[in-house]
C-alpha cells in the first residue's frame, strides 16, 4: 500500500446543493505531538477507548483484499477507496437506543470485480432515522427504514470495509483484542505522513474454521487513533490478507447534518419503501426493477427455478405456504464456507417445520465443486449449482447474501456478510417466519 494521500473519485459532479460543495472540502487537522505511552497490552484497546470518546471522526480510506489459493496460487483483489464521516448519537433513553451509536456517511468508489453488480461510486448515509443510498451511475436511490435487516446491508457490504473498527461493533472489536494470545511490538514508522506505533496481534489456531496463521496489525497514531489496520489469516486453503488505511483524519469537527441526510436529486429513481405486513401476491412483482435495486424486505422474493446437480426441478413458486432460506455463496467464498455449518444446522432444527435452506453456488472457479465441499462435511443443506443468474436477478453484490422467503413468498429478512450478529438476527427471522403460521 503506498504512503500517499488517498484520493477518491469525487462526488460533487454527482450530487447536487451543499453536500456537493462538502465532498470537496477535507482539511488536515495538526495532531497533538508526542506518542501515546501505553503498554503493548493496552495500546490497542486504548484505540478503541478514543474511537468511543470522539463525538465525531471523519478521514478518507483505503481499504484492500487479497487473497491467494494456496493449491493453485491463483489470486484475487479487490479495493474500496472513498471518504468517511461519522458522528455519535446521543442516546438518551437506554431503552430506545438507535439501532447504531453513529451516524455514518460513505462516499466511495470500489474497484472491479466489487463493482460489478451496482457500479463503482455510490454515496451511503444514516442519520438514525433513515438509510439512504445513492448510486449515480443508475440515477437511482434506495430510501430505507434502520431495520435491523437494512443496516445490514450498510455494516456487512464490501463497502463498510473502510469504517473504523469498533465503529459498527465496540463489544466485539474489544473481544478480539483481549483473545489475543501474544502482543508484539512493531516499533514506530510513518503511515499516511504520521508517526506511528505498531503492534501485531496474534491468535491461536482455529481448527473448526480451519483457520490458522492468524493475526491483526495496528498502527496507532499520537491521538491514540489508528491510521492502518490488517487482518491475516489462512482458511480452508486461502491465504488472505485485508488492509485498511486511514488518512487525513479529523476528530471532534463539526460536520453538518446534510451530510448524513442527502438531498436526493429530482432526476432519480426512488421505487417506494414496501411495508413488511404488505400482501406480496397484491403487487405485481417488477423483475426488472428489483433486479436493479436488489429485493428489501416485504418484496414479494423474484420466482426461481433450478435443479440441483441429480436433475431434479427446485421451484420457489412451489415452496409457498412454507418457509425457505436462500443462501448465496461459493466455495471460493471465506466467509461463506465460516456460515454453512450454522445453515446447516438451522436446516436440521427446523426440518420437522418445513424449513429448507437452498445454498446457491455462484462464481464458482476452475475445480469448485459445491455439491462435492457440501457432502464431504455432511451438511443436509438443498445445494443449487450455478445459480449465478438468480443472484443477478436478486441484484447480489456481495458474498454471502441470505435472505429468508416467509409462507406468503415474500422476503422476511436480507443481509450480507457474515457476523455473530447476523446469525443471531438470521435465527430470530426464521422463527418469527415459522411462527407466523400458514
Amino acid at each position: 500500500m503506498t504512503t500517499g494521500r488517498i484520493r477518491p473519485r469525487p462526488a460533487a459532479a454527482m450530487l447536487r446543493g451543499s453536500l456537493a460543495s462538502f465532498l470537496l472540502m477535507a482539511p488536515a487537522v495538526p495532531l497533538a505531538r508526542g506518542m501515546p505511552v501505553v503498554g503493548d497490552d493496552e495500546a490497542v484497546l486504548a484505540s478503541l477507548d478514543a474511537i468511543e470518546r470522539a463525538a465525531s471522526i471523519a478521514y478518507t480510506a483505503e481499504a484492500i483484499r487479497d487473497e491467494r489459493d494456496l493449491p493453485t496460487g491463483r489470486t484475487k483483489h479487490s479495493s474500496v477507496r472513498g471518504q468517511v464521516w461519522l458522528e455519535q448519537i446521543p442516546v438518551v433513553d437506554a431503552a430506545a437506543a438507535p439501532a447504531l451509536r453513529w451516524k455514518i456517511a460513505l462516499s466511495t468508489v470500489l474497484e472491479a470485480p466489487a463493482a460489478q453488480f451496482e457500479g463503482a461510486f455510490a454515496y451511503w448515509a444514516y442519520d438514525a432515522r433513515t438509510l439512504r443510498m445513492l448510486h449515480p451511475e443508475q440515477r437511482r436511490a434506495d430510501v430505507r427504514d434502520p431495520t435491523p435487516a437494512n443496516l445490514s446491508i450498510l455494516t456487512g457490504f464490501f463497502r463498510s470495509k473502510v469504517l473504523a473498527p469498533g465503529i459498527v461493533d465496540p463489544d466485539r472489536a474489544r473481544a478480539a483484542v483481549t483473545a489475543a494470545t501474544h502482543v508484539e511490538s512493531l516499533g514506530t514508522r510513518q503511515v499516511g505522513g504520521v508517526a506511528c506505533r505498531g503492534f501485531r496481534l496474534h491468535y491461536a489456531d482455529d481448527p473448526d474454521r480451519a483457520l490458522s496463521d492468524d493475526w491483526n496489525e495496528w498502527w496507532i497514531g499520537p491521538d491514540a487513533l489508528p491510521r492502518s489496520v490488517s487482518t491475516n489469516f489462512v482458511i480452508a486453503g486461502a491465504h488472505v490478507l485485508e488492509s485498511l488505511r486511514l488518512c487525513e483524519v479529523r476528530v471532534d469537527e463539526e460536520i453538518p447534518a446534510f451530510v448524513f441526510a442527502p438531498e436526493i436529486p429530482s432526476t432519480f429513481d426512488v421505487p417506494a419503501q414496501r411495508s413488511p405486513s404488505d400482501e406480496a401476491a397484491a403487487v405485481p412483482v417488477d423483475l426488472e426493477s428489483l433486479a436493479v435495486r436488489g429485493p428489501a424486505v416485504g418484496d414479494p422474493a423474484p420466482p426461481i427455478e433450478l435443479e440441483d446437480g441429480d436433475g431434479r426441478p427446485h421451484s420457489l413458486a412451489a415452496r409457498k405456504g412454507s418457509v425457505t432460506v436462500l443462501d448465496f455463496w461459493g466455495t471460493w467464498c471465506a466467509p461463506c464456507r465460516i456460515a454453512l455449518p450454522h445453515l446447516d444446522a438451522l436446516a436440521r432444527e427446523h426440518a420437522d417445520r418445513g424449513l429448507e435452506v437452498w445454498a446457491m453456488s455462484c462464481q464458482e472457479r476452475d475445480g469448485g465443486d459445491p455439491r462435492s465441499y457440501a457432502a464431504s462435511r455432511g451438511f443436509a443443506l438443498t445445494v443449487l449449482p450455478d445459480a449465478d443468474e438468480v443472484a443477478t436477478r436478486y441484484a447480489v453484490g456481495a458474498f454471502p447474501t441470505t435472505l429468508v422467503v416467509a409462507r406468503d413468498g415474500s422476503i422476511a429478512f436480507v443481509a450480507s456478510g457474515y457476523s455473530p450478529d447476523g446469525v443471531a438476527q438470521l435465527d430470530r427471522a426464521v422463527e418469527a417466519a415459522l411462527d407466523a403460521g400458514p
